[in-house]
Protein backbone atom coordinates (compact mmCIF):
# COMPACT_ATOMS: atom_id res chain seq x y z
CA UNK A 1 0.00 0.00 0.00
CA UNK A 2 1.08 3.59 -0.44
CA UNK A 3 0.37 7.04 0.88
CA UNK A 4 0.85 10.19 -1.19
CA UNK A 5 2.48 8.13 -3.91
CA UNK A 6 5.09 6.65 -1.58
CA UNK A 7 5.28 3.00 -0.67
CA UNK A 8 4.94 2.22 2.98
CA UNK A 9 7.80 0.45 4.65
CA UNK A 10 6.83 -2.46 6.84
CA UNK A 11 7.60 -2.14 10.54
CA UNK A 12 9.95 -5.12 10.40
CA UNK A 13 11.89 -3.62 7.49
CA UNK A 14 11.96 -0.15 9.07
CA UNK A 15 13.60 -1.55 12.18
CA UNK A 16 16.14 -3.69 10.32
CA UNK A 17 19.78 -2.67 10.73
CA UNK A 18 20.24 -2.43 6.95
CA UNK A 19 17.31 -0.04 6.56
CA UNK A 20 18.42 2.11 9.50
CA UNK A 21 21.97 2.25 8.14
CA UNK A 22 20.71 3.21 4.68
CA UNK A 23 18.46 5.92 6.16
CA UNK A 24 21.32 7.32 8.23
CA UNK A 25 23.57 7.44 5.14
CA UNK A 26 20.88 9.29 3.15
CA UNK A 27 20.40 11.79 5.98
CA UNK A 28 24.17 12.37 6.25
CA UNK A 29 24.42 12.93 2.49
CA UNK A 30 21.47 15.35 2.55
CA UNK A 31 22.98 17.33 5.46
CA UNK A 32 26.28 17.62 3.58
CA UNK A 33 24.47 18.85 0.47
CA UNK A 34 22.43 21.36 2.47
CA UNK A 35 25.58 22.55 4.25
CA UNK A 36 27.40 23.10 0.96
CA UNK A 37 24.52 25.16 -0.47
CA UNK A 38 24.16 27.20 2.74
CA UNK A 39 27.90 27.88 2.76
CA UNK A 40 27.88 28.99 -0.90
CA UNK A 41 24.84 31.17 -0.23
CA UNK A 42 26.43 32.85 2.78
CA UNK A 43 29.64 33.46 0.80
CA UNK A 44 27.69 34.78 -2.21
CA UNK A 45 29.68 32.30 -4.30
CA UNK A 46 27.99 31.26 -7.53
CA UNK A 47 30.29 28.71 -9.17
CA UNK A 48 28.81 26.17 -11.61
CA UNK A 49 29.60 23.31 -9.20
CA UNK A 50 27.71 25.04 -6.37
CA UNK A 51 24.76 25.84 -8.63
CA UNK A 52 24.62 22.16 -9.62
CA UNK A 53 24.54 21.21 -5.92
CA UNK A 54 21.65 23.61 -5.36
CA UNK A 55 19.76 21.97 -8.26
CA UNK A 56 20.24 18.57 -6.60
CA UNK A 57 19.02 19.98 -3.28
CA UNK A 58 15.95 21.52 -4.93
CA UNK A 59 15.16 18.15 -6.51
CA UNK A 60 15.65 16.20 -3.27
CA UNK A 61 13.71 18.70 -1.18
CA UNK A 62 11.53 21.01 -3.27
CA UNK A 63 10.61 22.95 -0.11
CA UNK A 64 14.23 24.03 0.53
CA UNK A 65 13.51 27.75 0.09
CA UNK A 66 17.12 28.74 0.76
CA UNK A 67 18.26 26.75 -2.26
CA UNK A 68 15.66 28.37 -4.55
CA UNK A 69 16.65 31.83 -3.30
CA UNK A 70 20.31 30.97 -3.87
CA UNK A 71 19.44 30.03 -7.48
CA UNK A 72 17.69 33.39 -7.98
CA UNK A 73 20.72 35.31 -6.75
CA UNK A 74 23.08 33.09 -8.78
CA UNK A 75 21.25 33.65 -12.06
CA UNK A 76 21.23 37.40 -11.51
CA UNK A 77 24.88 37.53 -10.41
CA UNK A 78 26.18 35.27 -13.19
CA UNK A 79 24.10 36.61 -16.07
CA UNK A 80 23.48 40.22 -15.14
CA UNK A 81 26.45 41.46 -13.12
CA UNK A 82 26.11 44.94 -14.65
CA UNK A 83 22.51 45.32 -13.37
CA UNK A 84 21.27 45.93 -16.90
CA UNK A 85 17.48 45.85 -17.08
CA UNK A 86 16.81 42.19 -17.89
CA UNK A 87 14.60 43.16 -20.82
CA UNK A 88 17.70 44.66 -22.47
CA UNK A 89 19.80 41.50 -22.19
CA UNK A 90 20.19 39.30 -25.31
CA UNK A 91 17.09 37.21 -26.00
CA UNK A 92 19.03 33.95 -26.33
CA UNK A 93 20.60 34.48 -22.89
CA UNK A 94 17.22 35.18 -21.30
CA UNK A 95 15.67 32.08 -22.88
CA UNK A 96 18.65 29.93 -21.88
CA UNK A 97 18.52 31.06 -18.24
CA UNK A 98 14.74 30.63 -18.10
CA UNK A 99 14.84 27.15 -19.60
CA UNK A 100 17.62 26.01 -17.26
CA UNK A 101 15.74 27.21 -14.19
CA UNK A 102 12.42 25.81 -15.39
CA UNK A 103 14.10 22.43 -15.90
CA UNK A 104 15.31 22.42 -12.28
CA UNK A 105 11.87 23.31 -10.96
CA UNK A 106 10.28 20.70 -13.22
CA UNK A 107 12.47 18.00 -11.63
CA UNK A 108 11.44 19.24 -8.19
CA UNK A 109 7.76 19.22 -9.15
CA UNK A 110 8.03 15.61 -10.31
CA UNK A 111 9.04 14.77 -6.76
CA UNK A 112 6.45 17.03 -5.12
CA UNK A 113 3.83 18.47 -7.48
CA UNK A 114 2.43 20.71 -4.73
CA UNK A 115 5.71 22.40 -3.81
CA UNK A 116 5.01 26.09 -3.30
CA UNK A 117 8.72 26.91 -3.48
CA UNK A 118 9.11 25.25 -6.89
CA UNK A 119 5.96 26.89 -8.29
CA UNK A 120 6.99 30.33 -6.96
CA UNK A 121 10.42 29.87 -8.52
CA UNK A 122 8.79 29.11 -11.89
CA UNK A 123 6.72 32.26 -11.59
CA UNK A 124 9.78 34.31 -10.67
CA UNK A 125 11.69 32.89 -13.67
CA UNK A 126 8.89 33.72 -16.09
CA UNK A 127 8.25 37.18 -14.61
CA UNK A 128 11.94 38.07 -14.38
CA UNK A 129 13.57 36.49 -17.43
CA UNK A 130 10.67 36.50 -19.91
CA UNK A 131 8.41 39.24 -18.56
CA UNK A 132 6.10 40.98 -20.99
CA UNK A 133 7.95 39.55 -24.00
CA UNK A 134 6.21 36.16 -23.73
CA UNK A 135 4.39 36.59 -27.07
CA UNK A 136 7.56 37.48 -29.03
CA UNK A 137 9.95 34.92 -30.56
CA UNK A 138 11.95 33.22 -29.07
CA UNK A 139 10.17 33.75 -25.75
CA UNK A 140 6.87 32.32 -27.00
CA UNK A 141 8.41 28.82 -27.03
CA UNK A 142 9.09 29.06 -23.28
CA UNK A 143 5.50 30.05 -22.59
CA UNK A 144 4.17 27.33 -24.89
CA UNK A 145 6.22 24.72 -23.01
CA UNK A 146 4.92 26.09 -19.74
CA UNK A 147 1.32 25.80 -20.92
CA UNK A 148 1.75 22.14 -21.88
CA UNK A 149 3.16 21.37 -18.42
CA UNK A 150 0.24 22.88 -16.57
CA UNK A 151 -2.53 21.27 -18.63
Amino acid sequence: SSMHGRRRVSASLASSPEFLEQSAAKAKSYRALLGAVLQASAAKSYLDKQIALSAKLCELNPEAATSWNYRKRATLANHNSENTPIGELPADLRVSVAEAELTVSEAALKRNPKSYCAWYHRRWVLDTWIGKDFAVKPFDAVLERECTLTE
